[in-house]
C-alpha cells in the first residue's frame, strides 16, 4: 500500500491549503476595517447597500454592559442594529428583553408616543419570544398591557408612581437588577469584530504567498550586477548614476520600474500622496485663540476649547461651518465653558461624555447631549495639557504643567493614582491597552524633560 500524496508547500498550485472565504465575510471585515479608520458614514451605506450586517461590535463588549447598566439603551439597540443575528448566533430571548426593557424604560420617563413607536418597530422580535412559558403570553402582549395600564394611570394622574410589578413582574427584580441582568447577557453574547483583522488577514497572506513563490521576492528584481567599480562610477556632473530596478505592486500585481542610485536605498520613489489643502476652516473671535479641539468618536462633530473659556461643537455634515444646532444647549446660545482658557479636550469611546480642562488645573465633566456638567475637579495646581477617559469611561486621566499625571475616579471624583517620574511639563497622556484584556491598560506619558 502507498502513501497518499503529500502536497509540496512550496508548489504554488497545490489546494491543500486553500481557505475559502464568502463574499458577505470579505464585506464584514472592509466594515470592520472601514470603522476602524473612522469611515463610519461609507460603512453605513455599505452595510445599507450589501444587506450584510457586522460579525460583532467593533467597540468592547464590556461597553454593552455600562451601557445597559446605565439604561443608554439607545446606543445598545444601535450596536444591535447593525449585527447579522444568524452569523452572531443571538438569542431571539435576549433580543427581545432588550427591546421589552427599553420600550418599559422610555413609557415611563413619559413619552408615550415614542414608545409606542419603538414597539411597532420590534414588534416581531416582540412576538416570536414568549414572556411566560407557563401562561403561554409572548412578550409582544406582556408590553401592550404594561403600556395601556400605564397610560390609563397616568391619563387620570401624571405623577402616578410606577406600579410595584411594572418591570417584571411576579419576580420582584428591580429595574437596576434588570439592567445588570441584561448587561451580563449581552457582555457574554456578543462578540467582539477586530476592527484590524482585515489587515492582519492581507499580512499574513503576503507573507504565505511569497513563502510559496506566488509572490515574487523584491530581491529578485534587483539587476544581477555584481561589479562594484561600474556600481561606483559616476557621471560628469559628479553625481552618481542611476540604475533602475522592478518593485512589485501588491494592489495591481504587476511589477513597474523604480530608478535607484546605485549603492544607496531609492531616492525617486513615487511620492506619497498628503493634505494640500483645508477641508474646512473655523474662525474664532478677535480675541479668542483655539487652544485645543478633538473629534466626537461618531464621526459627527468637532468640539474645540478657545482661550476665552467656551466649548464648541461643530456640525461635521455641514463641514464644520456651523454649530450642531440638534443640541438643544447650543441651539439657544448656551454653551459649555470654564472661568479660564480651555487646554484640553476628550469625548468618552461612546461619545456620550466630554471631559475638559483650563488653565487653572481644573477638570470638568460633560453630558454631551444635555450640556450638564456631571463633574468638577481640581485636579492640579497648574495648566492641565492632556486629559483622556479609560476604555471603559470609568476614569480619567490628566496631565498638567506641574509635571505629574494623576488618574481620578469619575464616581468619587477621588484621585487612584499619582504618576510623578517627569521633571518638565507633561505633555500628553494615554492609554495603552494590552493584548490580553484581562490585564488592566499601561498609562503611557510624555514631557518635555
Amino acid at each position: 500500500m502507498s502513501d497518499p500524496p503529500v502536497d509540496d508547500p512550496h508548489d504554488g498550485s497545490s489546494k491543500a491549503n486553500e481557505l475559502a472565504v464568502g463574499a458577505p465575510d470579505v464585506l464584514r471585515l472592509i466594515q470592520g476595517h472601514l470603522t476602524s479608520v473612522g469611515l463610519h458614514e461609507s460603512c453605513r451605506v455599505l452595510r445599507q447597500e450589501s444587506g450584510i450586517g457586522a460579525a460583532g461590535v467593533s467597540h468592547a463588549a464590556s461597553l454593552l454592559r455600562t451601557w445597559a447598566n446605565q439604561g443608554q439603551w439607545a446606543l445598545v439597540l444601535q450596536s444591535l442594529t447593525i449585527l447579522d443575528r444568524q452569523r452572531c448566533r443571538l438569542d431571539t430571548d435576549l433580543i427581545a428583553a432588550v427591546h421589552e426593557m427599553a420600550i418599559l424604560e422610555v413609557a415611563a420617563a413619559g413619552d408615550m408616543e415614542v414608545a409606542y413607536a419603538t414597539y411597532r418597530l420590534c414588534q416581531d422580535d416582540l412576538q416570536a419570544s414568549l414572556w411566560s412559558a407557563k401562561s403561554k403570553m409572548t412578550r409582544a402582549r406582556h408590553v401592550e398591557q404594561k403600556l395601556a395600564a400605564l397610560a390609563a394611570a397616568r391619563t387620570k394622574d401624571p405623577k402616578a408612581p410606577l406600579p410595584d410589578d411594572y418591570y417584571h413582574g411576579a419576580e420582584g427584580r428591580s429595574r437596576e437588577e434588570i439592567r445588570q441582568v441584561l448587561g451580563d447577557a449581552l457582555e457574554v453574547a456578543i462578540p467582539q469584530q477586530p476592527g484590524e483583522r482585515l489587515t492582519a488577514l492581507l499580512q499574513q497572506a503576503i507573507k504565505y504567498q511569497s513563502y510559496t513563490g506566488e509572490l515574487p521576492r523584491i530581491k529578485q528584481w534587483w539587476p544581477d550586477d555584481n561589479n562594484d567599480d561600474e556600481n561606483d562610477q559616476k557621471d560628469g556632473s559628479g553625481r552618481r548614476k542611476k540604475k533602475r530596478r522592478k518593485v512589485f505592486d501588491l494592489v495591481l500585481g504587476t511589477a513597474h520600474h523604480d530608478p535607484v542610485v546605485a549603492g544607496e536605498m531609492s531616492t525617486a520613489r513615487r511620492s506619497e500622496n498628503y493634505p494640500t489643502h483645508p477641508t474646512a476652516t473655523i474662525k474664532f473671535g478677535k480675541k479668542a485663540v483655539c487652544e485645543a479641539a478633538t473629534f466626537l468618536p461618531d464621526g459627527s462633530g468637532l468640539v474645540t476649547g478657545s482661550s476665552d473659556g467656551l466649548i464648541e461643537i461643530w456640525d461635521a455634515k455641514q463641514n464644520y461651518g456651523i454649530l450642531r444646532i440638534d443640541l438643544p444647549y447650543q441651539e439657544k446660545e448656551e454653551f459649555l465653558g470654564h472661568d479660564h482658557p480651555v487646554m484640553a479636550l476628550d469625548a468618552s469611546r461612546d461619545g456620550a461624555l466630554l471631559a475638559s480642562g483650563d488653565t487653572q488645573g481644573q477638570v470638568c465633566i460633560w453630558r454631551i447631549d444635555t450640556g450638564k456638567c456631571l463633574r468638577t475637579m481640581q485636579c492640579h495646581t497648574q495648566a492641565i495639557s492632556c486629559v483622556q477617559f479609560s476604555p471603559d469611561g470609568s476614569h480619567i486621566l490628566t496631565a498638567s504643567h506641574d509635571g505629574k499625571c494623576r488618574e481620578y475616579g469619575l464616581r468619587t471624583s477621588r484621585m487612584l493614582k499619582e504618576f510623578a517620574g517627569h521633571d518638565s511639563y507633561v505633555n500628553t497622556c494615554f492609554y495603552q491597552l494590552h493584548s490580553s484584556n484581562s490585564l488592566p491598560p499601561r498609562v503611557v506619558t510624555s514631557s518635555a524633560d
